[in-house]
């Protein structure tokens, strides 16, 4: 995948954040008429996100993986929702839509740790529609992080696979 495929996927990944802010944008009384520009934001990368995916799973050269070792890393998907939602929960909350610099601030800041520590994979959209994030170590002794539909019991199996990075695979097998 591209760079700005990687970019997309990150972008993609900062979803749950304007959720947040449009539920509580709601709570707070705020009509849809206050919420609109949120609500376009969040369809639009999910759009982008849908289209990013599509591309991986048609577009994307296909290779066998063969995997030695298996590890679920689905909780890691928990601590990226945390972190994105930090800033949200917080007592004193700040009105992003009021302080449009803060809210680039925050979300340059985001974007870029997710972005340049290679964790884009823990994308909760993915999770959301049922993929499963693997640690897993193949044949190589070589550790690489897997997205997959498939929840992976045996630890030794062969997948077939689209590589999103360098240490990250989509898995595209079909069962």
């Amino acid at each position: 995948m591209s760079q700005l495929g990687k970019a997309l996927f990150v972008l993609t990944a900062l979803a749950p954040i304007l959720f947040a802010l449009i539920v509580n944008d709601l709570y707070a009384g705020k009509g849809l008429a206050a919420t609109w520009p949120w609500i376009t934001c969040l369809v639009s990368l999910v759009l982008i996100w849908v289209c990013v995916l599509i591309f991986a799973y048609t577009q994307l050269g296909r290779t066998s993986l063969s995997i030695k070792k298996v590890e679920t890393a689905d909780k890691e998907t928990l601590s990226f929702l945390l972190a994105y939602l930090l800033p949200i929960l917080a007592k004193d909350y700040t009105d992003l839509r009021q302080n449009t610099p803060t809210a680039i601030y925050i979300y340059a800041i985001l974007f870029f740790a997710v972005y340049y520590s290679n964790s884009f994979h823990f994308n909760p959209l993915l999770a959301f529609v049922g993929f499963h994030f693997y640690e897993i170590e193949t044949e190589d002794d070589m550790p690489y992080v897997l997205i997959s539909r498939a929840v992976l019991k045996r630890q030794k199996s062969r997948r077939e696979v689209v590589k999103l990075s360098e240490y990250v695979y989509l898995d595209v097998t079909k069962e």
